[in-house]
């Protein structure tokens, strides 16, 4: 029998503030192939869609096994 492995993702917050609007990164990494991390982008901007203004930048790399991407966005104002 084969094993399989299930892809292992993380996600990392980083605010950095810039005058009244807060740029923040979103770090998602994957440890396996990187076959499921457009879709875990994806996933996490629209599940907090509500609390982002804009989208900057999509930035995806990859290290040997490491594969992730930066998401630059802008916080939209709490109300």
């Amino acid at each position: 029998m084969k094993a399989t492995s299930v892809p292992i993702v993380n996600i990392i917050s980083i605010t950095i503030i810039l005058g009244v609007r807060e740029m923040k990164y979103m770090y998602i990494v994957d440890y396996e192939d990187g076959s499921t991390l457009k879709e875990k982008v994806n996933e996490w901007i629209n599940e907090n869609e509500e609390n982002i203004l804009e989208i900057i930048d999509i930035e995806y790399n990859q290290e040997g096994n490491l594969y992730f991407a930066i998401v630059s966005y802008l916080e939209r104002g709490k109300e």
